[in-house]
């Protein structure tokens, strides 16, 4: 899975660590086996990224990464510059398992820690985290909303646009800003762009859910927007080929 594969794959540096890495691979792969069937489409396991869910058979792997983690000593990983990318496993794991917010702590120490060992990788994966999680908690309110009252839901469809879609502190608006740092490869933008589709994916079908309405047509222009750009990078073609048939068409103007 891509961000197995461009976080972790190669880790050089104490055993320990790279055995936090096989577990945390083995519990993406069995996450990618039961999740990407939620785009309704086969895609190279190269290039999808994990999308969102946590089967319990993946779980014990991410906890025991986590357990690998806690015994490593970071002045021994400072040694080799790895301190990032074990805050940002450790990140990632806590992410998996649904605790927000001790994953977008983590996240923040190994940005922190990116920056100081220069590894822009680690850098930018740190500071798109948040969005990803942003991604679960609108997933998760949605699922609750549902069994909501009718004004209720109107307001939970509100909370969930402004955190899939609007303002600073948006999944779209983090994502984006992740993007847009230095030295990030062609595969992980292929991925953070996924992931951004993946928030208007949600809010489209929040919005159907909750309150019966299509998406707006300036919501499918940025949509396409991400499509075009997903489709000049390397190896992204395909993808947003297979994407275009799975998201909104051209919609009538709305909220």
């Amino acid at each position: 899975m891509v961000i197995a594969a461009l976080m972790l794959a190669g880790c050089q540096g104490p055993a320990a660590l790279r055995r936090a890495q096989d577990l945390y691979n083995r519990g993406v792969e069995i996450e990618n086996a039961g999740t990407v069937e939620r785009w309704n489409m086969q895609v190279d396991p190269e290039r999808a990224p994990v999308l969102p869910a946590s089967p319990d058979s993946s779980r014990g792997y991410y906890a025991a990464c986590l357990d690998v983690l806690d015994g490593l000593s970071e002045p021994k990983l400072a040694q080799d510059r790895l301190v990032s990318t074990a805050r940002l496993l450790r990140a990632l794991c806590l992410w998996r398992l649904d605790r927000y917010k001790e994953a977008r702590d983590a996240a923040n120490r190994a940005e922190e820690a990116s920056t100081a060992e220069g590894e822009p990788r680690d850098r930018i994966m740190a500071r798109a985290l948040p969005g990803m999680i942003k991604i679960d908690e609108a997933r998760d309110l949605a699922a609750e909303a549902s069994g909501m009252s009718g004004d209720e839901r109107v307001e939970a469809a509100g909370a969930i646009r402004a955190m899939l879609l609007t303002g600073d502190r948006s999944a779209t608006s983090m994502l984006g800003a992740a993007r847009g740092l230095d030295g990030i490869s062609d595969a992980l933008t292929i991925s953070l762009i996924w992931y951004e589709l993946d928030a208007y994916h949600e809010w489209w079908k929040a919005k159907d859910a909750l309150l019966r309405e299509d998406l707006a047509r300036e919501k499918k222009h940025e949509i396409d927007a991400l499509l075009d750009e997903m489709e000049q990078i390397d190896g992204g073609r395909a993808i947003a080929d297979n994407l275009r048939t799975l998201l909104p068409d051209a919609d009538p103007p709305g909220g």
